[in-house]
């Protein structure tokens, strides 16, 4: 039995590598190993992929790509310029699957987690409506250039904003509507796997409750009258921040410089609703405020506020 006859091929200690060993020749008898490999993402070309001229008889290589087995052979060149060859060793790698999605509900904003192989080509979809042809996927990952790289393996997570999808016809209402995420594995030699589509429910949460608000008229020294509103609410657990719009007969404003958007911890305002010229504010005005989860204003937990008027001036 020659040293090379032995070869063994197993996976490393090293996450994502092979370990190459064969039997050691006569000190001194050996001037150069070879290495050579068929299979893996080159398919059936052989390739030589070291030269060893120091006498080591062990070698680690990358781990082959899932579903694609590989066959090592090792070439012991001889100082009197003899050589032996050891027979093909095949290692079949575990076959290629698309991993499990983990997802952590956070309003519109969840994490998506999943485990990679090392070598595999992984994309992650999203879309409102799977196999529906007026909502086509779209990619959440891997990002631009990227698309094309091969995983090193380990954990991914990456937390997406359910709003970013777009609809041909415009955006995609507001972030309650079911979100649904595809993972896709390719091992870059023709096998692509589909994994299914993962419904995601953003979480739901309360409304702006509780509210409440009132108005009075304040006479300004260059006769004019400035009409002052006061309106509270109930915080809402988790909401980003406020925002307030004024409805008044056929206008809607939103108050600059009167704390908009409004801080999470805050729950009642101040704000000018109206300067009037002349006469009295005869529509009613009504104040609707707007709590936002992550950037996105939640339309559907708006809460409305008829002013009323009181008199005199009182705190707000």
């Amino acid at each position: 039995m020659t040293p090379v006859s032995a070869l063994q091929v197993a996976p490393s200690a090293t996450t994502g590598r092979l370990s190459l060993t064969w039997g050691p020749a006569a000190p001194g008898s050996v001037s150069m190993y070879e290495v050579h490999r068929i299979g893996g993402i080159a398919g059936g070309a052989t390739e030589l992929i070291a030269k060893l001229v120091n006498g080591e008889t062990t070698f680690e290589h990358a781990m082959p790509t899932p579903g694609a087995p590989v066959q090592y052979q090792v070439v012991a060149h001889y100082a009197d310029e003899t050589r032996d060859v050891s027979p093909w060793v095949s290692y079949a790698p575990p076959p290629l699957e698309v991993p499990a999605l983990s997802i952590v509900a956070n309003y519109n904003k969840p994490t998506i987690s999943w485990q990679e192989l090392p070598g595999v080509r992984y994309k992650l979809l999203k879309t409102p409506q799977p196999g529906v042809a007026s909502y086509p996927p779209i990619h959440v990952y891997p990002f631009g250039s990227n698309s094309s790289l091969l995983s090193a393996g380990g954990l991914k997570s990456i937390s997406e904003t359910l709003n970013k999808y777009q609809d041909p016809t415009g955006p995609l209402a507001d972030l309650h509507h079911v979100m649904h995420f595809q993972m896709i594995a390719d091992n870059g030699r023709g096998e692509v796997i589909p994994g299914q589509w993962v419904p995601y429910q953003p979480t739901p949460h309360g409304s702006a409750t509780g509210a409440t608000g009132s108005y009075w008229v304040v006479p300004q020294s260059n006769g004019t009258r400035n009409v002052l509103g006061c309106v509270s609410w109930d915080l809402i657990p988790g909401a980003a921040h406020y925002g307030l719009s004024i409805m008044h007969g056929s206008m809607t404003q939103w108050p600059a410089g009167h704390g908009n958007p409004v801080a999470p911890n805050m729950s009642k305002i101040l704000l000018l609703v109206a300067a009037l010229a002349q006469g009295e504010l005869t529509d009613p005005v009504t104040v609707r405020i707007h709590p936002s989860f992550n950037g996105v204003v939640d339309s559907q937990h708006t809460a409305d506020v008829v002013l009323r008027e009181v008199q005199p001036l009182t705190a707000c």
